[in-house]
């Protein structure tokens, strides 16, 4: 009996793998199940399968040695399936890093600090490339901070 696809990958339980546009059964490699995290099944097999990500809508493939870091490594529970390509991600995660900043510091910048000013209209011309639209308090604090690092 092949419970949850242990023997076969082509029985792995589907939501593993719902959001994909196909998955490619020839590349699977046995998983180290007792090295996951899950509630009602392991993943038996890492498989590599294609996924749209939303926001590029490029096509991206999500591999089985990618599976392997999440589900053995990181210990991400195993019905994760990826939100998006991993460019994507990876603006995003920097988009976050780059706002955590800016919060960090704002205060500091509005009472004149000026490398906090300059550094707070370095992190906003970033978050444009990441983030559309920029809040509209954001822009006018770049503004206000590009005015004053003018003035003598």
């Amino acid at each position: 009996m092949d419970i949850f696809g242990e023997t076969d990958p082509e029985k792995m339980p589907a939501w593993f793998f719902s959001n994909a546009n196909f998955v490619e059964y020839g590349t699977a490699e046995k998983a180290d199940w007792k090295a996951q995290k899950f509630t009602v099944a392991p993943r038996h097999w890492y498989i590599d399968a294609e996924y749209e990500c939303p926001v590029c809508k490029r096509l991206f493939i999500w591999a089985a040695q990618e599976q392997k870091l999440w589900f053995e490594e990181y210990k991400i529970y195993v019905d994760a399936e990826p939100q998006s390509c991993r460019e994507c991600r990876n603006v995003h995660k920097e988009s976050q890093t780059l706002r955590k900043e800016y919060d960090e510091i704002i205060s500091d910048a509005e009472n004149g600090d000026r490398q906090k000013r300059v550094r707070v209209v370095e992190i906003i011309e970033l978050l444009k490339k990441y983030v559309a639209p920029i809040p509209e308090g954001m822009i006018r604090k770049q503004e206000w901070f590009e005015k004053s690092l003018r003035e003598p």
